[in-house]
């Protein structure tokens, strides 16, 4: 899947010749769910990027939902981003906010020791000047076992996973394209209990912005509650 994720993205970019810029990033994410019943989770996510060579925070994410599972490893959740971005223009620092509501299924498969997770999640944004778009996004994760307990609440694990991004509504006020990005990742992370767990792992980003694509290399480390 992450294969042909990539000759997609081939596909997609190999008529537009345009100029690039390359940023290195380190982001630092948070996830967690809180049980509320059985079926009834709250979610959140929250993430901070920071700008090329690290020189600034340049990103806040906070990402808060409700999740209701409704069949075994299968989740539907619905909730509101801030998504709060600080670019430097002159050696001045420029806010700007995007909101947004979105809607996502999660279903998780078990093969054999490997934890396959897909998900798709749609996106209402609210960007600037009162223009608003909607984006579709496709991940799938794969996380295998490396050495742990034997039935693995602990113990060292490694991660793959690919994120798309496709502008599915009034694209011209993003980037004009269908495709607006990819994201290819791996990592190593270490699971303490079935509650906890943390990641550090690399992400290529490839983006098609108005004037420059983006190219960005990011070093992210994740962490992961759930209770």
């Amino acid at each position: 899947m992450i294969r042909a994720s990539f000759l997609i993205i081939v596909y997609l970019t190999a008529g537009r010749v345009s100029a690039q810029t390359i940023v290195q990033q380190g982001w630092l994410f948070w996830s967690h769910e809180q049980e509320l019943t059985k079926k009834i989770k709250l979610f959140s996510d929250i993430q901070l990027r920071t700008s090329d060579d690290g020189e600034y925070i340049e990103t806040l994410l906070i990402r808060p939902g409700i999740t209701y599972l409704f069949k075994n490893k299968n989740k539907i959740t619905a909730g509101y981003t801030l998504f709060a971005n600080w670019e430097m223009v002159d050696r001045e620092k420029i806010y700007r906010a995007e909101h947004r509501i979105w809607e996502q299924y999660l279903i998780e498969f078990d093969l054999e020791k490997i934890l396959l997770t897909n998900r798709l999640r749609l996106e209402q944004r609210f960007l600037d000047k009162q223009k608003f778009a909607q984006r579709l996004r496709y991940y799938i994760r794969m996380q295998l076992p490396l050495f742990g307990n034997s039935n693995f609440t602990r113990g060292y694990y490694c991660a793959l996973q690919n994120e798309l991004f496709l502008n599915i509504q009034n694209k011209e006020y993003v980037n004009d394209r269908g495709y607006d990005q990819n994201r290819v990742y791996s990592g190593i992370g270490y699971k303490f209990n079935k509650n906890f767990e943390t990641e550090l792992g690399y992400m290529f980003r490839y983006q098609i912005k108005s004037e420059n694509n983006l190219r960005s290399h990011v070093i992210q480390l994740t962490i992961s509650s759930s209770f």
